[in-house]
């Protein structure tokens, strides 16, 4: 049976387009160092595997290629005649995006996944904020992809400038952020913060990728250190003389200490006579010459760790003191029953001191003398130190 002209002209029609694509074509080896979605020239080829080869036909000419992952895109152009028999590596963190082939040019830096996490965030009952910290070059942008995984609800994200608070993005109420693309204005560290208005607990996921400005290191440590600081302040320094019990202006004495707001713990020192008054400053200088120390007062010393103790003295033991609030502080000027504070009190000294871990804001230094003919003078001193987290990039 003879085949029909019509079948015969299409088969060579077929055989000689083949034949031309086969001229026009170059087979060439494509590796992804991640796994993921292979994109040629904007149009999805299929999935590759990390690590595998790929053979894919390129016509002569400029390509672009694309591979996607769930946080991050890898970008590559590359160019292909005839004669090109190398193979194109895409995704590699290099420090370009290919080893291979020469004529291939990087279409956009590497992006390198910062983190990529599941929050479980407690609801408006709870207000918890999830808070993430990263340093930042100067023209880096960064990949945001934030999504509420529970069928209903929204979060909310805010990235902020540490330590002046400048807001550079802030999105209320969604429920999806694919890879928003945000600039990163200025060398520093980032504070994105994460919350959410349901009231139950949603799981979030979030994701944070790194796109290195042109100017930056592919290798720019976005890792952020949290150390103490500790600054401190002088608010009393006095001397005043406590009378015996047979004056006549009485024996008893009070001292009002005024802590600042947000202190975190506090130091004193009473020390009773001359030798009282005398023996901080001659101790603090044994400490001359240290340039480490960011004060010569010994107090200031002691209440920074820097320094075991300060000097115990061995002179007259007549004078007791209670720390009150100015209530009992009234009552005990006036003889009567009066409370006090538990952290630290003491009788019959010639010297005391200790470090406060309490701060209350109502704060009374009530002392007294048991001496019947003999008034003391009586020096305090107090120091308030205030700790703060703060946070340092890791250069």
């Amino acid at each position: 049976m003879k085949k029909p002209l019509v079948f015969l002209i299409a088969a060579f029609y077929f055989a000689q387009l083949s034949a031309q694509n086969s001229l026009t074509e170059n087979k060439v080896i494509i590796v992804s160092c991640k796994t993921g979605d292979l994109y040629v020239d904007g149009t999805l080829v299929g999935k590759i595997e990390a690590e595998d080869a790929r053979q894919q036909a390129l016509s002569p000419g400029e390509h672009y290629l694309q591979v996607k992952t769930p946080t991050e895109k890898f970008n590559l152009t590359a160019k292909i005649d005839l004669n090109t028999k190398d193979i194109i590596r895409i995704g590699c963190d290099n420090g370009s995006q290919v080893a291979v082939p020469t004529t291939a040019v990087p279409a956009t830096p590497t992006t390198v996944l910062l983190f990529d996490k599941q929050l479980n965030l407690g609801g408006a009952l709870t207000s918890e904020v999830q808070q993430n910290i990263v340093a930042l070059d100067e023209g880096d942008n960064i990949l945001l992809t934030c999504a509420v995984m529970n069928k209903k609800g929204s979060a909310n994200i805010s990235i902020k400038l540490y330590p002046d608070g400048t807001e550079i993005f802030r999105n209320e109420g969604f429920n999806t952020i694919d890879q928003q693309k945000i600039l990163i204005p200025s060398k520093g560290i980032y504070i994105i913060n994460v919350t959410t208005g349901a009231l139950f607990g949603k799981d979030i996921k979030l994701a944070v990728a790194r796109i290195p400005s042109a100017k930056s290191d592919l290798h720019f440590k976005t890792t952020v250190r949290k150390y103490n600081d500790t600054i401190f302040k002088e608010i009393l320094n006095t001397s005043a003389v406590v009378h015996s019990t047979t004056n006549a202006g009485g024996n008893k004495s009070t001292f009002k200490i005024n802590l600042p707001a947000g202190t975190s713990y506090w130091t004193y020192w009473i020390g009773v006579g001359q030798e009282g008054k005398n023996s901080l400053a001659k101790f603090a200088t044994q400490f001359a010459g240290i340039a480490k120390f960011a004060s010569m007062d010994p107090l200031v010393l002691f209440g920074l760790k820097l320094i075991p103790a300060l000097p115990v003295l061995n002179g007259t033991a007549t004078v007791s003191y209670r720390f009150m609030d100015t209530q009992n502080a009234s009552l005990f000027l006036n003889s009567q029953r009066a409370n006090y504070y538990n952290f630290k009190f003491a009788d019959n000294v010639a010297s005391d001191f200790s470090i406060i871990n309490e701060a209350p804001q109502d704060l009374t230094l009530s002392v007294w003398n048991n001496s019947t003919f003999m008034g003391q003078d009586v020096t305090i001193k107090v120091v308030a130190f205030a700790v703060r987290k703060k946070l340092m990039m890791e250069e």
